[in-house]
């Protein structure tokens, strides 16, 4: 019982630094800010589109799984921590001959469990299922960051608001994606960026070692 309190107190600690880190709706600057930024101006508002030079989903097509290969990620590889799939050289190749996804980048969930981001943090090939989007890394932002602003309560509100609700399963398509609203700090090396996102990584590591 001690644990699960334990466990608890992080994550609602961690949800009152991604309401304090990010702007709230209708604000351009963040409840709370490091003491290095405090006098750097509004945040910038953008889109998904124009912070990241490709925006795309997985295949549409159930590949033939193998017993080993290349593995094949789904919304429940990200969501619930289920076992990759894998799938054969030759499907991978069809799958990710016009957009391939790679270290750096930034799944969301899209279809079933909605905006759920994951950074791809290896290097190896790897192919998705429609259900993901990937969010080609740009030097506009830290992926890390991305993933953190993803899970404000912010991005979240706007995220449901494009969704299709009423689909079974619900959904959010891709147009809708692309032009999610994002904000950034003005500073152009990124370092409140990086700040923000090192300090929530170490808030998921110390959940993470707790789970």
């Amino acid at each position: 019982a001690a644990h699960k309190d334990k466990l608890d107190a992080l994550k609602d600690h961690k949800k009152g630094l991604l309401q304090n880190l990010f702007p709230q709706e209708g604000e351009t600057v963040p409840k709370v800010r490091f003491p290095d930024f405090e006098g750097d101006g509004e945040w910038i508002e953008t889109s998904l589109s124009e912070i990241s030079p490709s925006i795309f989903d997985g295949t549409h097509q159930t590949p033939k799984y193998t017993d080993d290969g290349i593995p094949f990620f789904s919304v429940e590889n990200i969501v619930s921590g289920t076992k990759n799939k894998f799938i054969s050289r030759e499907d991978y190749i069809e799958a990710t001959k016009k957009n391939k996804p790679e270290e750096g980048d930034v799944l969301v969930t899209r279809i079933g469990s909605i905006g759920i981001p994951k950074v791809v943090d290896w290097d190896y090939e790897f192919s998705i299922y429609v259900t993901l989007a990937v969010i080609k890394k740009s030097d506009q932002f830290i992926s890390q960051y991305l993933a953190s602003y993803i899970q404000s309560s912010r991005f979240q509100k706007e995220i449901l608001r494009r969704s299709l609700l009423k689909a079974a399963p619900q959904k959010i398509n891709m147009n809708e994606l692309r032009e999610c609203e994002i904000l950034l700090p003005p500073d152009e090396d990124k370092q409140e960026q990086q700040k923000i996102a090192s300090c929530l990584s170490a808030v998921d590591e110390l959940i993470t070692a707790q789970q």
